[in-house]
């Protein structure tokens, strides 16, 4: 068995384990999902329609507990 040192900004388990922030997160990111290490995530579409009926179901939720 071999020891080496490895120094932090090259551990790819520390996104998994501490909360990196900045251009070491891009990095590591990037390494594991194989994206680029400015990528930038455009809101999805389904998600807004989700987003959107959940809003307004609690809405008209919150309506009737006003009337009752």
């Amino acid at each position: 068995m071999t020891v080496e040192y490895c120094p932090t900004k090259e551990m790819w388990a520390d996104v998994l384990t501490k909360p990196l922030q900045g251009e070491l997160f891009r990095i590591m990111r990037s390494n594991l999902q194989g994206c680029a290490v400015k990528y930038v995530d455009e809101p999805n579409k389904r998600e807004e329609q989700i987003v959107q009926k959940i809003e307004q179901k609690f809405a008209g939720v919150a309506a009737q507990k006003l009337v009752s």
